[in-house]
Formats: structure tokens, sequence, C-alpha cells
């Protein structure tokens, strides 16, 4: 594995705004560390608030692993077929998991099994979210709705249909309000409680990938399939900066507890760091897509997952 080389080259990219300096390699973070192989490609990463449990979603299972020992918590044999997110509820308590099946997966991690299965959606799951007090969970589909679900009952809350094409990105800003992208290009704003649209705006993409909330409840992120990362001030919707680097699809977003730094990974293999608009990093290691980011409470180490099924981590100096 080639590591990050210890002196700083720059590449100059020529983007619609202007030149941008992309800072190559760092010395701020150290070289790719190989924490675990999996024989299938890994889907989504997600970390718990505490760091305590880490899970993967892979082709046949969600591996759950207690960090930093990766020592092994459980095996989810999730899905019928493939699962394609994953999310923990604040606490750790809960795991959400969707998948190819069209199914939306609710999980107990502490006495690692099934609470319930939510069925309803008609097209593939591609991501799920919980409410701040874990008593809602979101999903998003192919089928170009997002629905809501109680999580004590599993009883269906609200169903969002403002989408025209699939659902890729949802996120809540509370209890009552939740944002989504999609392949149609647009931030949608709506009320969970009914389902009615607040706001929407166009992304200025033609396809959301996935879409992050910083902790702070400020900035909103959304990841396109044209390679950018867009920001967004989260409680207007405004347009901000377009970040600009990724040499093929953006595919996957995480920001630091203190909302600082932001990851975004893509199909050309690399993670890329940003603080608030600036390039500071361009981490390499993996042999194929970046599918899943997350990094860890004190935001010293970042973690990724890729198609390549590989389990990648860094470590600022």
């Amino acid at each position: 594995m080639r590591g990050v080389k210890a002196i700083a080259v720059v590449v100059v990219l020529v983007a619609a705004a202007g030149l941008l300096w992309w800072p190559r390699a760092t010395t701020e973070w150290g070289d790719a560390r190989r924490l675990e192989s999996f024989a299938e490609p890994l889907r989504a990463l997600a970390l718990t608030a505490d760091g305590s449990l880490l899970g993967l979603a892979a082709e046949d299972d969600i591996a759950i692993r207690l960090y930093p020992s990766l020592r092994s918590w459980a095996s989810l044999a999730a899905h019928k077929d493939s699962s394609t997110c994953l999310a923990f509820s604040a606490d750790g308590r809960q795991a959400a998991s969707g998948g190819f099946d069209l199914t939306v997966r609710l999980w107990d991690t502490r006495q690692r099994r099934l609470l319930r299965t939510l069925n309803g959606h008609r097209g593939d799951v591609q991501a799920v979210a919980f409410s701040p007090d874990a008593t809602l969970l979101a999903s998003g589909s192919d089928d170009g709705t997002v629905r809501v679900w109680q999580t004590t009952d599993g009883r269906r809350a609200a169903a969002f249909a403002g989408h025209r094409r699939p659902v890729h990105g949802v996120a809540f800003r509370d209890g009552t309000t939740a944002v989504s992208c999609g392949w149609d290009g647009v931030v949608r704003e709506w009320r969970v409680t009914d389902a009615r649209a607040l706001r929407s705006t166009p992304s200025g993409a033609a396809e959301c990938n996935a879409l992050a909330l910083s902790p702070d409840g400020a900035r909103l992120a959304v990841a396109a399939r044209d390679g950018t990362v867009r920001l967004f001030d989260a409680r207007t919707l405004q347009p901000g900066a377009v970040l600009r680097g990724h040499e093929g699809a953006a595919t996957c977003l995480a920001f630091t507890s203190d909302s600082r730094l932001l990851a975004s990974g893509g199909e050309d293999r690399t993670v890329r760091v940003w603080d608030g608009t600036a390039p500071i990093a361009v981490l390499p290691g993996h042999a194929s897509s970046v599918r899943g980011l997350a990094f860890t409470p004190d935001g010293r180490t970042l973690l990724s997952a890729g198609y390549d099924g590989q389990l990648l981590a860094w470590t600022r100096r």
C-alpha cells in the first residue's frame, strides 16, 4: 500500500470558480493503515458517537466490531441480498441497515439481535438515519420516497414522495424536520410528522449520492455524482461553497464531532479532507471506490471502507 508522502506536492486543478490548489500530500496525516481486509466489497461504515462500536455493511452481513480493538462483537445476517447502508442511533443501542431486498432492518446492538424488519419500499434502500432521540428512523429508497418509521413498534409514521428519482441521502435536523437528496438533484426539507414539504433548493448537480449534516446543525454537505461536494446553510438551504477535487463521483461524507473538518470519499479511490472550504489533504490507499467514512470522536483518526473490501485508517500527527 502506498502511503501519504511526507513531502507536500501541490496540484493545480482548474475549476469553474478559478484555480484550486490541492495539497497532494500532507505531513499532518500519517500513512494509511490497513485495519482489516474482507473478501467482499464494503458498502457502508458507521461509528457510534462514543466511538465504541464500528459497523461495516458487507455483501453478506453486517459486521459489528468493538473499537479500537476491532474484536468481533456481532455478525448480523442482515438482508436476503446485499446490505447498502448503515447507521447507529445516538446512544449506540440500535443500528439500522437497508438493502437490495427492499427492506430496512432494525437491530439491538447490545443483545445482538434483530428487532424488526420494516417493509414498504418498492426499490432498493439506499440511506437510513435515526432521529436524535432514536424514536424515529428514516429510510431513502430508489423508489423515490423517504419513509419514517417508529422504532418502538415499526409502524410507518410518514412517507415523503417529493423526490422524482432515487433518494440516496437523508438526515434529521431535529425531531420534527428532516432533509433528503437524490438523483433528481434537489435538496428537500420536510416535516416528519406528516411529510409536509417545507422547502427545497436545487443542489446544482444532476445527481446526489450522499448527504451529511454537521453536528452543530449549521452546514449541510452533499456528495454529487459530478465529483463535487456542495455545501448549504442547513437552516435555510441556501447554497454555499462548491468543493472540487474528486476525479469521479463523490460517494460518501463525514464531519468531525466539532463540525470543523469534512471528509469526502469518491470513485477516484481517494479520501479528501476539508477544513471549512479549504482542501488540506488527499489520502490514497484504496484500490476501488470509497464507500464509507467516519471520524473518531476526538477527530484525530479517520476511518474509511472501500469497495475493495479494505478498512483503512489515517491518524493526524
